[in-house]
């Protein structure tokens, strides 16, 4: 949907092409007026203009605006044709397509009068002109066409009803759309998803997931390194411990975020009241206390969970990470069930996203948000932040377990392409109870 300023435009743009309209109709009728100038002054504009210091050695511009006035003269209107013929001696077998000779001259001319407008014959009360589109020449009285344009005031009193009447509509439309989008944000805000972060007065705590990365010492340069299987410093010390010749310095002292972890933050964050308190932390850097004094939204990958990875440990049982490779296994009732991601995220692709709401262990809530790259992501958020989508989850919900759960896990699968969520859809839902959950 297009934005405030989008919509403006396209009302004043209308507005202003319905004004252009009448205005060309008005020019084309005064037009037809000043044409009606005798053939002595015709000739006597053209040989001012011919004997002009603009025109002086141009013998071809010369003959060509000669011959389009005594067209003019005789009411005649020249084509193409009759002016490569009579103009630049071409014969009978002349092709338009093949010889382009006639449409530079004429952009040639166009280009000498305006000069010659600007200049010598700026102060001329009847101009010659050639309309783009025509090899017509036109007299113009420009002077009396402003005068006619300034004095006509119902001309003037109409255009500025019509600005009046598009901004009138559009702030009408503004007015409905805001308080659409306010219920929406409200519908969407107190929806079981969301309610309890929303209406909980502890402050909110937007955890995004950043990739693990590590220093390696090459040739007296320090190298920045990632690797899949590396996302956390039990597994950095597993890695030197396997691998002792390798010249490893330890974590990098500085945080990186992925796109999976940055777009979600335009879809969640209308949702919340003004005046709330919310504070972003990196996931690398959480820590115990921030788990028992805020309300968490995590926004990441199952590579960069952390700390958070103890919490899921429960639901997931186990994934894989990696080029290729990329897997979820879920624990569900009894069961497990795995899934595995198809096709290259840079092309057609297909992602899951885990969404799981469970209660902290401070009377607070967590809810995480995790993929494998940002397709999945996005999609999820694109579902949960829709009114009608959010209607057919309550209706899932519902149907399975007779009312919506305060605390649950979805598994949505998003297929897209270039990490751009095209479709989403619903893989499966389960209730959590809050006695499954260890702290």
């Amino acid at each position: 949907m297009p934005g405030i300023y989008d919509k403006f435009l396209i009302i004043f743009e209308s507005v202003y092409f319905s004004y252009i309209a009448i205005m060309q109709k008005k020019k084309k009728k005064f037009h037809r007026a000043t044409n009606k100038i005798d053939r002595a002054t015709k000739k006597a504009i053209l040989k001012e203009i011919l004997n002009s210091k603009e025109f002086a050695f141009s013998q071809i511009n010369k003959r060509l605006l000669k011959y389009l006035v005594d067209e003019s003269i005789k009411n005649h209107s020249p084509t193409e044709y009759d002016i490569a013929i009579n103009v630049f001696d071409r014969d009978a077998n002349f092709n338009p397509n093949e010889d382009a000779i006639v449409r530079v001259s004429i952009h040639n001319l166009r280009k000498k009068l305006e000069n010659y407008y600007l200049h010598e014959g700026k102060h001329a009360k009847i101009q010659l002109e050639i309309p783009k589109g025509s090899y017509e020449i036109v007299f113009n009285d420009s002077k009396a066409r402003a005068r006619k344009f300034l004095s006509n005031k119902k001309l003037w009193l109409t255009f500025s009803f019509l600005v009046l009447l598009a901004l009138l509509i559009w702030t009408r439309f503004e007015i409905w759309h805001l308080k659409k989008n306010l219920q929406y944000e409200q519908q969407i805000s107190h929806h079981p998803v969301f309610k309890e972060i929303y209406n909980s007065t502890l402050p909110k705590l937007i955890v995004l997931g950043d990739d693990f990365f590590f220093l390696e010492r090459h040739n007296d340069q320090e190298i920045i390194v990632r690797k899949h299987n590396i996302n956390s410093l039990n597994d950095l010390r597993q890695l030197i411990l396997n691998s002792p010749d390798e010249k490893i310095k330890g974590k990098t002292p500085y945080a990186f975020i992925p796109m999976s972890s940055i777009k979600p933050l335009l879809s969640i964050l209308p949702i919340f009241k003004s005046g709330q308190k919310i504070s972003f932390q990196y996931s690398s850097a959480l820590q115990s206390k921030d788990l028992l004094n805020n309300d968490i939204i995590f926004f990441g990958s199952f590579r960069n969970l952390y700390i958070l990875n103890q919490i899921i440990k429960n639901q997931v049982l186990n994934y894989v990470v990696g080029t290729g490779q990329n897997s979820l296994t879920l624990n569900i009732g009894d069961s497990l069930f795995t899934y595995t991601l198809n096709g290259n995220p840079e092309k057609e692709h297909s992602d899951y996203c885990l969404v799981i709401k469970i209660p902290g262990p401070n009377q607070n809530t967590i809810l995480l948000f995790i993929s494998f790259f940002e397709t999945g992501m996005i999609g999820a958020l694109q579902y949960l932040t829709n009114p009608e989508s959010l209607k057919e989850l309550q209706h899932l919900f519902k149907k399975r377990y007779g009312s919506f759960p305060p605390y649950f896990q979805i598994l949505f699968k998003t297929t897209g392409f270039s990490r751009t969520a095209f479709t989403t859809h619903i893989v499966h839902i389960s209730k959590l109870d809050r006695s499954s959950i260890k702290w």
